[in-house]
């Protein structure tokens, strides 16, 4: 991946929702890991589905879905009551146009948040003006700043 930003998150869920909205196309798809047991994306209508749930050898599993703007809602729908995505969803990856354009790792930790890109300047001052992200530095000041501080 090609990390252009990286995001400091205040809102997670908004985050999340703002960017499957900018990076949805006919040629995206969004990658789900974790505990995604009370996940039912089965239930979701009309959804293409490629495949099942996975379940890796460390117990976790992960699901890849169609990210169109049409599903977006019933995506949403399930992962984030009770903040699964928070808290159960470990992982998140979007993909556009066969390159990844967000990275989300370790339940959102600060240094695990990235995007590509297909996610631009003005998009993040909006989210930051918004209240949704605190700050986002360019791939090469955080990789000063957090090389720096170990």
């Amino acid at each position: 991946m090609e990390q252009k930003y990286w995001i400091n998150i205040r809102d997670k869920p908004a985050f999340l929702s703002r960017l499957m909205r900018e990076l949805s196309s006919d040629d995206s798809q969004i990658l789900l890991e974790g505990d995604l047991s009370d996940c039912e994306f089965q239930l979701i209508e009309k959804l293409d589905l490629s495949g099942e749930l996975f379940v890796c050898d460390q117990g976790a599993s992960y699901v890849v879905l169609p990210l169109r703007e049409k599903y977006i809602k019933s995506i949403l729908n399930q992962v984030l009551p009770y903040a699964r995505v928070v808290h159960k969803i470990s992982h998140i990856q979007i993909q556009k146009n066969e390159s990844i354009q967000l990275l989300i790792g370790d339940n959102f930790h600060n240094e695990c948040i990235s995007v590509g890109p297909e996610v631009s300047f003005s998009f993040l001052e909006n989210l930051k003006d918004a209240g949704i992200i605190r700050s986002f530095l360019s791939d090469e000041d955080a990789r000063k700043k957090y090389l720096r501080t170990r």
